[in-house]
């Protein structure tokens, strides 16, 4: 049964085309305030590799990171949240190929870096979110908390939004959406978001 899933829906992503299997895809966070590292979003790509062929796909960044702090002591940063928006045409794989009508699971491995300090974003987790019978796919996506970081010395130090992250949906009946399972999906864009000034 799996292999004739995974025989149509590579059959489908043929007939969609190279755009990506996933479709663009934009990961957003909480809103930042106005002293926060990144108040611009990042808008760049990342690879995922479904199913032996790689895929890239656009993704966009807000981070929530404070524009300054102190050496030597904690810096805090809320909590992350992300909106995973799969296109109507890599949607309709996910309906009529792959037969979901609820999407849920968890994306991990995920971690930012501040300068050479990396902080684990911990297990996100993706909201048990109804299929449409049309359109896009909208996955709210949040972390159980927020995280901090220190650092050592005093300077300016440059915010990079994770390199990689693994995603892992389900279906309604917690099964792997992806054929193949889990993908880990790596940065082939830009990924500095701001800069962090210690005093």
């Amino acid at each position: 049964m799996e292999s004739l899933l995974i025989s149509k829906y590579m059959s489908r992503v043929a007939a969609v085309g190279a755009a990506g299997a996933l479709g663009a895809v934009a990961l957003v966070g909480i809103a930042p305030t106005a002293d926060a590292a990144s108040a611009t979003p990042l808008k760049t790509t990342y690879g995922c590799t479904i199913l032996g062929t790689p895929y890239d796909f656009p993704v966009t960044i807000k981070m929530d990171v404070p524009a300054t702090g102190k050496a030597k002591k904690p810096i805090s940063a809320k909590p992350f949240k992300m909106v995973v928006t799969i296109p109507e045409e890599q949607a309709d794989l996910l309906r009529d190929v792959l037969m979901a009508s609820e999407v849920s699971g968890t994306a991990y491995d995920a971690k930012y870096s501040v300068g050479s300090t990396k902080v684990n974003l911990g297990t996100l987790k993706i909201a048990k979110t109804a299929v449409p019978d049309s359109g896009p796919i909208n996955l709210p996506v949040s972390a159980p908390k927020g995280t901090s970081f220190t650092i050592k010395k005093k300077g300016t130090y440059v915010v990079n939004a994770p390199k990689s992250f693994t995603f892992a949906p389900k279906n309604q009946d917690n099964q792997d959406l992806i054929p193949g399972g889990p993908v880990t999906c790596a940065a082939s864009g830009p990924t500095k978001t701001g800069t962090v000034k210690v005093k």
